[in-house]
């Protein structure tokens, strides 16, 4: 198996992200709001590449000396081989270097892979967000995690 590339993106990875994006979230976000978000000095999307390939990406958000990550989304093909703890891993160090202190999350309380890979990485349980999601609609579990610089 060729070896894993994380980096910053790209504007190429625009059109990849957004076809990951809408195979993976619903509702998905908008072409611009990922455009915007990517090129936004406050956030952080990060691309993992095989042989050259989208494999996943991650963002996250400055918010003063905090971080939020948005979302982490892996190709079908690419699930359970580690790309999406090693984009979480390096979105948490590139964060603690810009100075932020400590991260948050939510994630659908139905998602198992994601609440196991949350917690995997050392992120804890913080509470619950009633009816957070829509279509369907859903709680949210709020994480959280120190970051260290």
């Amino acid at each position: 198996m060729t070896e894993l590339e994380i980096r910053p993106a790209r504007p190429e990875d625009l059109a990849g992200i957004l076809t990951l994006e809408r195979a993976c979230f619903r509702p998905p976000w908008t072409e611009r709001s990922l455009s915007e978000e990517m090129n936004d000095p406050d956030g952080l999307t990060l691309a993992a590449l095989r042989g050259g390939r989208l494999a996943g990406f991650c963002m996250m958000h400055r918010a003063g000396d905090q971080a939020e990550l948005y979302q982490i989304a892996v190709c079908p093909e690419e699930r359970r081989a580690g790309v999406a703890l090693e984009l979480l891993r390096s979105a948490e160090t590139a964060a603690g270097g810009r100075g932020m202190g400590e991260a948050f999350l939510e994630v659908r309380a139905s998602n198992a892979p994601a609440v196991g890979l949350y917690e995997k990485a050392g992120w804890r349980r913080l509470g619950t967000r009633r009816n957070y999601y829509v279509d369907p609609v859903e709680d949210a579990l709020l994480y959280g995690k120190e970051l260290k610089e």
